[in-house]
């Protein structure tokens, strides 16, 4: 018996370990098949553990090459979660402060960026219009071609002609223009390009052995090449050498390299590893009251059923990437693909719901209660609109959504706006969650319910 007993011990964890593999590589592989996505590759770990680490599909269509985990792919605005880390060693060094002015860094920056701190360029807060956007007005000297090569002096230029488009630390909006600024500042008091920078001190320390400056002049084994889906698959378009390795997204990287950014994420030992954690939180706005989007410092600092996550999503160049962490689990996911348009912030939400059931968040099989959903659907559309249902909201509720909330999510997910999709996830007396399409992500609201039935609160979570 006891021979038995210790047999049992072994095969049941690792026919536990089999199937959790095995319900992993199904939703991979069907959320990679749905989407037309030519390559995935995907790294999961928790504390000191890899769970899971596997390529699907092709990394090069043309040449039939496999993704793998060693997979180079770009991995867009993520790298803006390295970017920020750089401006933080720098802090560390003594050589950069958070709250001190753009301007004291950059004289030839213009007078109206005074009040743009280093701190809120770093968190989105500093009211510079985003060069991918049409709030430049049509200012065509204030226009980024991406198929000419810039100075660093030239971009900060035209990034500086516009008005600042609010008071900085007053809202948070998401603009690229913070960090191609940012990437320009580290390069000019590091004394060298922000990514050999980063290359010097990150990822060689790390074990980041393959993060590098993206480029695609270089040669660079296991790269995995990018593509957009137009009425069929093709290569994605030629982006000039300058702006595909800007701080705003220029690095590459394969989930090998994420597997040991988690790693730092978990270490107990204190110096880089204390970093990050105090990029997590989220700080008031400038006239204290709190941002319902999470934006910190390089991260998005979101919660899930009351669960702290914090990640970043990036989209560029025929490329899509996406990584979370729970600081209280240990537990990391990471999605690299080689398609503009996949999802892979909704892939690597499901992965972790997955693993950790806390963090589960699918749409429900079959709605109980179809009018009810209904109902907080017409609530929601309404409050997009600026506008409420009678009864339906307590008053603080009301008056934080028809205005500064629903601005914040608009600067943030516009296209949320016109989602056809409503769907249910959960619902009890005191909470009702729903999952929304908008395309390239998904949004989750979970909606807090007083005794009457009102909805008291919406935390949102962009996926």
């Amino acid at each position: 018996m006891r021979y038995l007993l210790i047999l049992l011990t072994v095969l049941l964890p690792a026919r536990a370990l089999a199937a959790e593999t095995a319900a992993l590589e199904s939703a991979v592989e069907a959320a990679r098949l749905a989407e037309g996505i030519p390559g995935v590759s995907v790294m999961i770990a928790r504390g000191g553990e890899t769970l899971f680490k596997q390529g699907f599909g092709h990394a090069n269509v043309e040449l039939g090459t496999p993704a793998t985990p060693q997979s180079v792919y770009q991995i867009g605005s993520l790298g803006k979660t390295f970017t920020a880390m750089g401006v933080m060693l720098l802090v560390e060094d003594g050589k950069l402060a958070l709250d001190e002015s753009i301007t004291h860094y950059l004289p030839e920056a213009p007078a109206h960026w005074k009040p743009v701190t280093l701190r809120t360029l770093v968190g989105m807060r500093s009211g510079i219009a985003d060069y991918e956007e049409a709030s430049l007005g049509g200012d065509s000297e204030a226009a980024i071609d991406l198929r000419r090569d810039y100075t660093d002096a030239e971009l900060v230029t035209r990034l500086a002609r516009p008005l600042l488009i609010f008071a900085p630390g007053s809202r948070i909006q998401y603009s690229n223009s913070n960090y191609v600024v940012l990437g320009a500042l580290i390069t000019k008091i590091a004394g060298e390009l922000y990514t050999d920078f980063l290359a010097r001190r990150l990822f060689g320390p790390v074990g980041m052995n393959t993060a590098r400056k993206a480029s695609l002049q270089a040669l660079i084994p296991n790269r995995a090449d990018g593509y957009w889906r137009e009425e069929g698959l093709r290569n994605a378009d030629w982006v000039s050498p300058t702006l595909y390795s800007t701080g705003d997204g220029g690095l590459m990287m394969s989930v090998n390299d994420l597997e040991a950014w988690h790693r730092l994420l978990t270490a107990k030992s204190g110096g880089v590893s204390g970093i990050p954690p105090r990029m997590w939180p989220v700080a008031p706005f400038s006239d204290g009251s709190h941002p319902v989007i999470r934006y910190a410092l390089g991260w998005q600092s979101q919660e899930a059923g009351g669960v702290a996550v914090v990640g970043h999503g990036g989209t560029w160049a025929g490329y899509r990437a996406y990584f979370l962490h729970v600081p209280s689990t240990g537990l990391s996911v990471a999605v690299l693909a080689n398609l503009e348009s996949a999802g892979t912030g909704r892939l690597a939400w499901k992965l972790a719901g997955l693993v950790d059931p806390a963090l589960y968040r699918q749409a429900t099989a079959v709605d109980p209660d179809p009018k009810t959903t209904q109902a907080h659907r017409a609530l929601f559309k309404a409050l997009l609109d600026g506008k409420t249902i009678e009864g339906a909201m307590t008053p603080a509720a009301e008056a934080l959504w028809t205005g500064r909330a629903r601005q914040e999510l608009l600067d943030f997910a516009s296209p949320v706006r016109t989602s056809q999709s409503f769907a249910l996830v959960r619902r009890d007396k005191k909470e009702a969650v729903y999952r929304l399409d908008a395309g390239r992500f998904d949004v989750v609201l979970e909606m807090a319910l007083d005794r009457n039935r009102r909805v008291s609160g919406i935390n949102v979570t962009i996926e």
